[in-house]
């Protein structure tokens, strides 16, 4: 199951109750659920491939989105009038804008996500022979990003 970015409590604090049940008096029971997925969805569209989930899980800004795109949902599912449409186009904006990688999302560290990582290594036949891991050279880790390591590399380097 993936990660669902709101609630329906917080669905329902939000356009109320009533508001609610106006929207899914045909389908009580999935209605909301339903509702709930697609925005987590679109959330993990836009934003999926630059950040985790977790860390999407983190952010009070995607929990926000994610409350506007189910409200949104929930209001077109039943051609009901949605009241929120200048939020779900601002929010449709940003989301746009951070797939495009032109914005970050505010309070969480951006990662390379699930990209592969990779060791070079070369045979080294000099007086010691065996098989050495070129590591990567750099000025350390940014802060705020994980450094990602090749596993496999560990138990190479012994010669």
């Amino acid at each position: 199951m993936s990660t669902l970015y709101t609630t329906e409590a917080e669905l329902r604090t939000y356009i109320s109750d009533a508001g609610v049940n106006l929207r899914t008096e045909h389908d009580i029971i999935s209605a909301i659920p339903a509702a709930i997925r697609y925005a987590s969805g679109r959330i993990l569209f836009y934003c999926g491939d630059q950040y985790t989930a977790l860390a999407l899980a983190s952010s009070d800004w995607v929990a926000y989105c994610c409350l506007i795109l189910a409200t949104h949902h929930l209001c077109k599912n039943r051609l009901n009038p949605d009241q929120t449409a200048s939020e779900y186009e601002e929010v449709l904006a940003e989301l746009k804008l951070v797939k495009e990688k032109k914005y970050v999302i505010p309070g969480i560290a951006a990662g390379r996500g699930n990209s592969p990582v990779v060791s070079n290594f070369r045979v080294d036949l000099n007086r010691y022979p065996g098989v050495r891991v070129e590591r990567p050279r750099s000025t350390g880790t940014t802060e705020g990003y994980r450094r990602r390591t090749d596993p496999g590399a560990e138990g190479i380097n012994r010669g």
